[in-house]
């Protein structure tokens, strides 16, 4: 019985240590390497979690800037009524604000305008860099054009995360109807390979629609203007003359296609019309003098005289009417080098009072209501038609 209980005691014993002691030293290893790879593993995956985090408020963050820039751009163009136009002039304009530089030169500004009541105030986008090949940022130039050293009037419109979409084209590109930008975003995206992330930005986005003049080219007269409607009949003559702003340098008037400098003929609407344009020195028959009254209140000393060789109904009147263009001189030996450029500040450089004139008195010297009738008078403005009109002289 002794024994027993010494022996019944003894592994008791030893059991009773064996649960004090723990661990053994390999469990140890192998819990501790569990552990190591579950920590690795929840590591990983709040990194992840971190990393595409990041990346989703970055891919917002430019999506917000991209969608803010088109619509301020859009907002700005809304008011222009003459195609914007990337510069291109010779006159260098460098400046910097903070870190960013800016220049006019390699399509980097743009140029357009703001109208507010029938007055042209100039404005401008430029493109600021720290670097010329990496990403740009788009600015305001609040009254100014992209030939003025201003940097106190330009304002920030976004941060510089734009690069060129296609790189062989300019940075904005317009025609008569439209402004493309040529420009995408890019982002830093953590945890890639290539850390650039570009986002095209969609056709109906690029392209923005501005107002302007209806695109007639050079045309001067359309059906849309006042003095179009209600046209008589039963007249061979028209006088389109310049009463008030007339440079005799520069303006003249045509037909589309016709050479109206001489005595040349054309055929509209199955009507055979005759032009010439009247000017100081002219010396045919149909220009008798250099200054004619057209009324009491206006002198004409440039106008075009159309000869349409029977009276004719107001149909045709308005198909003939309908082809007046305005056609810029230029004689290089007098000095004038094409383009000319139109100042829109000045009333005298921008502003032309055109009045139209029938009659059946081919030599008419002054206007009364034995002669004809004035169908009326309309502002040409030439800043708005030189974006327009593809003449070489503009």
């Amino acid at each position: 019985m002794m024994i027993s209980f010494f022996k019944s005691h003894s592994t008791s014993s030893r059991s009773d240590k064996t649960m004090q002691s723990g661990f053994s030293l390999p469990e140890l290893i192998t819990y501790a390497g569990l552990a190591g790879i579950v920590g690795l593993f929840m590591w990983s995956m709040m990194n992840n979690f971190t990393t595409k985090q990041n990346n989703i408020e970055e891919l917002n963050k430019i999506l917000t800037e991209k969608n803010f820039t088109v619509q301020k751009i859009s907002r700005l163009l809304a008011k222009s009524e003459a195609n914007p136009r990337a510069y291109d002039g010779s006159n260098t304009v460098t400046f910097t604000i903070g870190d960013l530089n800016f220049t006019n030169q390699d399509g980097k500004c743009m140029g357009f305008n703001d109208v507010v009541n029938d007055q042209f105030i100039r404005q401008s986008l430029w493109l600021g860099f720290e670097e010329a090949s990496g990403p740009h940022a788009v600015y305001h130039g609040v009254g100014i054009g992209c030939e003025d050293d201003m940097p106190d009037s330009v304002i920030k419109i976004s941060d510089p995360i734009y690069v060129k979409k296609d790189t062989t084209r300019a940075w904005f590109i317009s025609d008569n109807q439209t402004v493309q930008f040529n420009l995408k975003p890019r982002g830093r995206l953590i945890g890639k390979t290539n850390s650039n992330l570009d986002l095209d930005i969609n056709a109906s986005q690029t392209v923005i629609k501005y107002n302007k003049i209806q695109d007639i080219g050079c045309r001067i007269a359309s059906p849309n203007q006042s003095w179009f409607n209600g046209l008589p009949s039963n007249y061979r003559y028209a006088f389109i003359a310049f009463t008030s702003n007339y440079n005799n340098d520069r303006d003249r008037l045509t037909l589309t296609g016709v050479n109206c400098a001489g005595n040349n003929s054309t055929s509209i609407g199955g009507v055979s019309v005759n032009c010439l344009f009247c000017h100081a020195g002219s010396t045919s028959a149909k220009c008798p003098q250099t200054e004619h009254n057209i009324d009491a209140d206006h002198r004409a000393r440039g106008f075009l005289h159309l000869d349409a060789g029977a009276e004719r109904t107001s149909t045709q009147w308005q198909a003939i009417l309908n082809e007046l263009e305005y056609v810029p001189r230029c004689v290089e030996a007098d000095g004038c080098t094409p383009p000319i450029v139109i100042n829109p500040g000045s009333e005298i450089d921008s502003k032309r009072l055109i009045t139209i004139l029938l009659s059946n008195n081919q030599s008419i010297l002054e206007h009364d209501e034995n002669l004809g009738t004035g169908q009326g008078s309309f502002i040409l403005n030439l800043h708005r038609l030189s974006q327009s009109c593809t003449h070489e002289n503009f």
